[in-house]
């Protein structure tokens, strides 16, 4: 058991130190570097940068709302049906019952 964890911690690091170094040879070193402007808030801007990615994130939400609530109305049916089964069950074995009785 201890040694998978350490076998895992090991992985962990030795991919962590390799996108480490991935990470360090991106950066440019020979070209000069000037200061981060903000984005300007022109009406494109403000269309790609937010409006849409809301309208996305919205969207997102509501999909999953709308499958969540089919996929409960699924198990509600399957569960009713369920029941309904085991009551007819019921039922014939009650019927079984009743006539060996008779018997």
């Amino acid at each position: 058991m201890r040694t998978s964890i350490i076998k895992s911690v090991l992985i962990l690091i030795g991919t962590f130190l390799f996108q480490l170094q991935n990470l360090i040879a991106q950066v440019p070193t020979n070209i000069p570097g000037g200061k981060p402007e903000p984005v300007p808030f022109t009406p494109v801007n403000i269309l790609v940068f937010i409006i849409i990615p809301l309208g996305l994130l919205v969207f997102y939400i509501w999909w999953l709302r709308q499958n969540r609530k089919k996929a409960e109305e699924e198990i509600a049916k399957a569960n009713e049906k369920a029941e309904e089964e085991k009551a007819k069950a019921n039922e014939k074995a009650e019927e079984e019952k009743a006539k060996e009785k008779e018997k």
